[in-house]
């Protein structure tokens, strides 16, 4: 009885009760004990990588492989894109690659295999087998990992067989058509592989220049019997330039892609009329035995419109250490084979066969005419280095 009386004597207190519950629903789970979290899988929750895409599809998740399937493939998304190129005339709208390339393509290089004037091409049969430049890296910066553009170029260049083991390309079909095709590849290469050097090149124009140039090389042809003008040549109408900059090191496609939109920008905001001025050459640069620039032209006047665009580039250039300014703006206008002093022939000045009225303006007035962004790229047309044009920018 005494015990039941101290049960019935104590107080009754009902909110600790609840007090205990919210503690009990406050309390912090163990650390210790483990813990289950459902986390979707990889290729449901982003948009798995390349190498990724097959293995978590098929061997993790195989009742969604259907629901998981690749994307399209990218030959299709570049077909499309190269074929919207080509109805396109203004080449200054790039297109970009779905993949395996930083760089951009222009419609220029495609055009070289337009039906039109590829069915147009013809020649005897003949067999050739090409290089890649730089192996099978080179092959796979070129016609894609997949061979996609490969691909695409076998469709287009049509009587030609393409056959590409490692890193040798077979081709069988008419002389021109090889040739076209090899001369496309080497203006591909230079959209998307790597070159020895890229230059910034100014070209001019001018109502005296072919024919003022013909005259100096009838003089040096006058001596051609005569070492070292025998060794001698006067540069083609065609080649003649004046080097503004060099991108030197190791020239990447983006770093040429960044220069060529550069320049481009300089050539939409130029104050034409300032760079409309006729000029002359009226004075030797140089003329050296030591190098293959044999003989080079410059003008006396400092502020010819040439100087003046170097000038005005090299403000945008300041930060980039990759891109270096010619000190004396010069045209070489005779190139020698080989070095002169390796020849062994000493004290010889090639200006002698000038005659003083031709010094007095070498290639009459001229005109700049456009910057051209070119690269110098390991030829699968020619085996050997050639320049070949990556961008022109039209200043008249």
């Amino acid at each position: 009885m005494y015990k039941l009386w101290q049960l019935l004597s104590k107080p009754f207190i009902p909110h600790k009760e609840e007090q205990h519950e919210e503690a009990t629903l406050d309390a912090q789970p163990d650390r210790g004990l483990p813990s289950f979290h459902y986390q979707l899988p990889p290729s449901l929750t982003a948009p798995p990588t390349q190498d990724q895409r097959t293995r978590n599809v098929v061997n993790v998740y195989p009742q969604v492989r259907h629901a998981q399937a690749p994307s399209p493939s990218p030959r299709v998304a570049y077909r499309s894109s190269v074929i919207a190129s080509e109805r396109s005339q203004d080449t200054s709208k790039w297109i970009e690659p779905v993949e395996h390339s930083i760089a951009v393509l222009s419609a220029d290089a495609w055009n070289m295999l337009k039906p039109v004037e590829w069915e147009a091409l013809g020649g005897a049969v003949e067999q050739r087998t090409i290089n890649i430049p730089y192996g099978r890296t080179g092959a796979d910066v070129l016609f894609g990992k997949r061979r996609h553009v490969l691909r695409l170029i076998q469709r287009k260049a049509t009587g030609v067989h393409i056959q590409l083991q490692g890193t040798k390309l077979h081709l069988e079909g008419p002389k021109q058509r090889i040739h076209r095709l090899l001369d496309f590849l080497d203006h591909l290469n230079a959209r998307v592989g790597r070159s020895r050097c890229d230059y910034v090149i100014v070209r001019c124009n001018g109502p005296q220049l072919a024919s003022k140039l013909e005259r100096i090389d009838t003089l040096f042809k006058n001596k051609s019997g005569t070492p070292p003008f025998d060794q001698c040549q006067v540069v083609p109408v065609e080649e003649l330039h004046f080097t503004l900059a060099k991108i030197r090191g190791q020239p990447s496609p983006s770093l040429i892609k960044e220069v060529a939109d550069t320049f481009y920008r300089i050539a939409q905001q130029l104050d034409k009329q300032h760079f409309m001025n006729s000029f002359i050459l009226d004075r030797i640069a140089f003329e050296t035995d030591r190098s293959k620039n044999a003989l080079a032209i410059c003008s006396s006047d400092p502020e010819n419109p040439v100087s003046k665009l170097k000038t005005l580039c090299k403000t945008h250039f300041i930060l980039k250490d990759d891109v270096t300014f010619t000190r004396q703006i010069h045209m070489t206008i005779v190139k020698a084979q080989e070095s002169i002093r390796a020849r062994g022939i000493e004290d010889v000045e090639l200006s002698a066969v000038l005659l003083d009225d031709i010094r007095n303006d070498f290639l009459g007035p001229l005109l700049v005419e456009s910057f051209v962004v070119s690269r110098d790229i390991k030829s699968m047309l020619t085996n050997t280095f050639r320049h070949v044009t990556y961008s022109t920018f039209k200043i008249l």
